[in-house]
């Protein structure tokens, strides 16, 4: 079954199970021949709801937007539960008050990273007039222009925020302490093409589960970072203090896709604060959980089968 997912054009380590369920025949193993297609986040959206990609694997902010305007998209499972997001100031920023009126480099104006970035300012009392974005891109690229000087601050994701703390750069903010509930990555599927093909999100999920369960194994490690360099532009030595901040330091990964409706409290909030969206319908109206439980039972039920 050929299966087209939309990914971010900056998907980075965020997206290694997606590499891992690649790289070790798990998608094959359920008959899939899945393609990942690198999009920005306007594309995504469009070809998630035309049913061109009907699965994608992004930060569900903006599909938030789109549920409450009645679009048939729901989160269908959970990947990273909260963001591996780290606010890092120029050399000689010492505080947040420090960032008012100066421009901070970003990946987008709203939505993804930006959004937290957002967050974190509104909290310091810093409103949208009070500094200019500049869209520089991702986070190697956001890093650069914090190295170079033409920027204040920006938020960045590992490796580039391990690369920022070895260099002595000033951390503003750590945001997986700060936003524990703020589900940075999920799974959103077009309703359209899932109650059409049950099985083949079952199928998907399910190898998903297993990339998951193979990232979080620790003596899986060396393979697991052996795959993010092979099938990424990120060196040995990057690939490793990836695997050291987000899998054992901060343990930023769902695990078998769980998710529950307080997992989107930190998000739904920023959104509302930031008036992008009244997220009327709430959280659990975001979630449709049916084919990651089948998926789940189907595992559990063939583990019991070989015992």
């Amino acid at each position: 079954m050929k299966l087209r997912v939309a990914v971010p054009e900056h998907a980075g380590p965020v997206h290694w199970t997606g590499l891992i369920a690649a790289a070790e025949g798990l998608y094959a193993a359920e008959g899939l021949d899945v393609e990942q297609l690198r999009m920005d986040h306007d594309e995504q959206a469009a070809h998630l709801l035309s049913g061109d990609t009907p699965i994608e694997r992004r930060g569900p902010d903006g599909d938030i937007v789109l549920i409450e305007e009645g679009h048939p998209v729901r989160i269908i499972a959970g990947l990273v539960r909260k963001p591996p997001l780290y606010v890092y100031g120029a050399r000689g920023v010492r505080s947040f008050a420090e960032l008012r009126g100066t421009t901070l480099a970003a990946v987008s104006g709203k939505f993804g990273s930006s959004l937290a970035l957002r967050m974190v300012l509104a909290d310091a009392g810093l409103g949208p007039d009070d500094y200019a974005l500049r869209m520089v891109g991702g986070t190697g690229r956001r890093y650069a222009a914090l190295v170079e000087g033409s920027v204040s601050a920006t938020i960045l994701t590992p490796p580039q925020s391990g690369a920022a703390a070895r260099a002595g750069l000033p951390l503003l903010a750590s945001l997986p302490d700060r936003y524990p509930n703020f589900l940075f990555s999920a799974m959103q599927v077009n309703l359209t093409y899932a109650h059409a093909h049950p099985e083949t999100i079952v199928a998907f999920l399910r190898a998903e589960i297993r990339a998951q369960r193979r990232l979080a194994d620790p003596a899986a490690k060396d393979a697991m970072i052996r795959i993010l360099v092979e099938h990424s532009d990120l060196d040995a030595a990057e690939a490793a203090a990836c695997y050291a901040e987000m899998v054992e330091r901060d343990r930023v990964f769902c695990t078998d896709g769980r998710l529950v409706p307080a997992d989107l409290g930190d998000l739904i909030d920023g959104l509302r604060r930031l008036g992008e969206c009244d997220c009327r319908l709430g959280a659990a109206a975001y979630l449709d959980l049916t084919w990651l439980a089948e998926a789940q039972r189907q595992l559990a039920a063939e583990g019991r089968s070989r015992r």
